[in-house]
């Protein structure tokens, strides 16, 4: 395969995954944000330039969201899940990780998705307010 002919096929997997309802975000071994689809963007309110080479830990640190999984999933090649707050935009979602690994076995990136429960999260508060008001 010609380097022309997987830059074509990069691109179009990318508008597929732009398509996808839940956010996507890509990062290698090392936690730095290799790519984010639409949807993330819309989660969070940045551009994904924002994200673009930056670390996971920069991230935190700086506020845009307080969890990550990246450290974890590189440290047990496994899959995990996390509920994660979106920083200035008070957004609960759940974030859901899984390793992809090299020819050697290592973890050579990490895919997460992203989907939004704000709302589930909010309906719940509400029905536990109710149940205490019943009480």
């Amino acid at each position: 395969m010609s380097s022309e002919e997987t830059v074509v096929i990069t691109q179009r997997l990318k508008a597929v995954l732009d398509l996808v309802e839940d956010g996507i975000y890509l990062s290698d071994r090392n936690g730095m944000t290799l790519w984010v689809n639409k949807a993330y963007e819309r989660l969070t309110g940045h551009p994904r330039e924002y994200f673009n080479g930056r670390y996971v830990g920069e991230l935190v640190e700086s506020g845009v969201f307080n969890k990550v999984l990246n450290p974890q999933i590189v440290k047990t090649k496994k899959s995990a899940s996390v509920v994660q707050e979106l920083g200035q935009h008070r957004k609960t979602i759940v974030l859901r990780g899984f390793p992809i690994l090299d020819e050697k076995g290592q973890v050579e990136l990490v895919i997460s998705f992203a989907r939004d429960i704000t709302a589930i999260t909010q309906l719940r508060e509400q029905i536990a307010g109710q149940r205490n008001i019943i009480e």
